[in-house]
């Protein structure tokens, strides 16, 4: 019998940050953890071997990540998750910039020349998209999940803010060469219960992994 060659799984890592301000337990860090330890749904770890990671909400710390990791061993694609203060919506962001960044952090620091670390010498501003497309992301998650969304909004978003959530998604745009998506996830009620947004996170990596074969360098 011809033997069979098993293609090798691409890395996929999905990272989630720590409390800040008045979020004492961050959402995203809690669908992390969750996702870590589910793990994915067949057809997607078929596809991807998961990572996670935890940020500090701290652009030194976003720095050091970028830096020792991300360039220096770089995933197929990263999913950024961080919270926002709109109830019940989940957004896709498909873009986000290079400047900007001068909100205080956790640690009372803003970045450094309130640019990204990686972002052009020249001082140029500059602006990234993702290479998923977002729209047929966002069509297939209510397609998959129908009625589970009801009362919550699952939208695209070209505004991902200028703080650690744009920061750190600029960053691995910048470096991966699109290969990046940042999710916005609203806090938990009774209508965004963790299991459903866990459910719709889910969804995301299965669009990732659809996709990511018709990505181009």
């Amino acid at each position: 019998m011809p033997s069979t060659v098993v293609k090798p799984r691409k890395k996929l890592v999905l990272t989630g940050y720590g409390p800040f301000g008045e979020f004492k337990e961050n959402p995203s860090s809690v669908l992390v953890e969750r996702i870590a330890e589910s793990g994915l749904p067949a057809d997607v770890a078929a596809v991807f071997d998961l990572q996670t990671e935890l940020l500090d909400v701290a652009y030194c710390k976003a720095d050091d990540y970028v830096q020792n990791f991300v360039q220096k061993d770089p995933a197929d694609f990263y999913i950024h998750l961080g919270v926002h203060p709109i109830a019940r919506h989940v957004k896709l962001e498909q873009q986000s910039g290079s400047d900007g960044y001068c909100r205080e952090d956790v640690l009372g620091a803003c970045a450094i020349n309130a640019r990204s670390c990686v972002a052009p010498s020249c001082g140029t501003k500059e602006r990234l998209h993702t290479k998923l497309n977002c729209v047929d992301a966002v069509a297939a998650i209510h397609e998959a999940l129908g009625d589970k969304l009801e009362g919550l909004r699952v939208t695209t978003s070209d505004d991902p803010g200028t703080y650690l959530c744009g920061y750190i998604f600029y960053s691995t745009l910048k470096v991966n060469k699109g290969r990046s998506l940042f999710v916005h996830v609203p806090e938990f009620d009774s209508v965004a219960t963790v299991e459903v947004v866990h459910q719709i996170v889910v969804e995301v990596t299965r669009q990732v992994a659809r996709q990511i074969v018709h990505f181009e360098d």
